[in-house]
């Protein structure tokens, strides 16, 4: 992820906001999008974090493909740190083949990329010539952001699509020499022991200060853009500016009270069990996040989320739907292990529009 400072964080962000193309969204109900972060496309091996998830990223991409919907991936959907491009290339051909099939749907592009730190290469317009058509169907460099503008009640919403790397120290400005340690070094150690990345032993503490940082800079830095920042990079889901661990202790609250004020003995029996089960769905999150909770300061405006990854070493991948009017965090497999999703919260866009503006009103 990468030492930071929050004024360097904060200056990366908004370079990059201001760089990014925009797309204005006539019609937000409309909207259908799928989106995937942190791939980390290896080569086969014991290093390769993406292998064990593939099955599952497969099958999101079907269904996706039938449904309709279009994909966005925010970065690091190749792992070019660790392995050579042509090596991945190799290895996940048929991967390759279901998301090109995004690019072209009856004439229509359903399909769109950001570049991220592992797979930076995509920037460069001569990696695209030598590699990108053939495995994308693009012709141009990817670009490290997007803005997409919403006239919501006579003002602005902008939807800021990014992968969340910019401005920390190893993950940006010295990419190049991170990139050199973890080829040489940290694959090799990955290959022998079978650790994936994404684990606790990851630098939990530091992934929590950076999404911190980041939110920061979209409810204060940015509080007159009246923008929702959309990322990746941390590998952990975030919605409504909450990690996942803390939306279940939310919700435990919520039945705690209920409990409470239950009068009927079946019904404080039901309450109990739904309890039970929100205590086993937070134990589930706390031992992949290192037994800690994000710690948002104050009441989260919900203007801050992050797809998770899909590159968690139990097969698992999260993503973000936006569709229906609203935007839903998602799991593939779901609880039996089945080739299903798996939503695990929702929210209203109107919701979380009104929000942003009543914050600036």
């Amino acid at each position: 992820m990468g030492t930071m400072s929050e004024s360097m964080v904060y200056k990366g962000l908004k370079e990059t906001f201001e760089s990014s193309p925009e797309e204005e969204i006539e019609d937000y109900k409309k909207v259908k999008w799928i989106i995937f972060s942190d791939l980390h496309k290896g080569q086969g091996d014991g290093a390769d974090d993406f292998k064990v998830c593939k099955p599952a990223y497969h099958a999101a991409l079907g269904y996706y493909l039938a449904a309709g919907y279009t994909l966005i991936l925010l970065g690091d959907v190749e792992e070019f740190w660790e392995s050579f491009p042509k090596k991945v290339f190799k290895e996940y051909q048929d991967t390759f083949e279901l998301e090109k099939k995004f690019t072209n749907v009856n004439g229509e592009e359903r399909y769109l990329r950001i570049w991220g730190n592992h797979d930076d290469l995509w920037r460069w317009k001569r990696n695209v010539n030598k590699y990108g058509k053939k495995l994308m169907g693009e012709s141009k460099a990817l670009d490290e952001g997007k803005k997409f503008i919403i006239n919501y009640k006579g003002k602005k919403i902008v939807i800021f699509l990014a992968h969340g790397h910019q401005g920390t120290l190893e993950s940006d400005r010295f990419r190049k020499l991170s990139r050199f340690i973890v080829r040489v070094i940290w694959r090799n150690f990955q290959r022998i022991t079978r650790i994936p990345s994404t684990t606790p032993a990851k630098d939990f503490k530091l992934k929590k200060e950076h999404e911190r940082v980041m939110y920061s800079w979209v409810k204060k830095d940015m509080k007159d853009t009246n923008m929702v920042f959309i990322c990746g990079h941390t590998h952990r889901p975030v919605f409504i500016s909450e990690a996942h661990e803390d939306d279940i202790i939310s919700k435990i609250n919520e039945k705690n009270k209920e409990l409470q004020e239950a009068k009927d003995e079946e019904q404080k029996k039901l309450i109990q069990e739904k309890i039970y089960n929100l205590y086993a769905e937070l134990e589930w999150v706390k031992s992949k996040s290192n037994s800690e909770t994000s710690g948002m300061p104050g009441t989260p405006l919900p203007c801050f989320f992050n797809t998770g990854c899909c590159s968690f070493g139990d097969g698992d991948i999260t993503g973000l739907e936006i569709a229906d009017g609203e935007i839903r965090l998602v799991r593939w497999p779901d609880d039996n292990g089945n080739p299903k999703k798996k939503t695990i919260r929702t929210l209203e866009l109107d919701k979380i529009f009104n929000d942003l503006l009543e914050r600036n009103s």
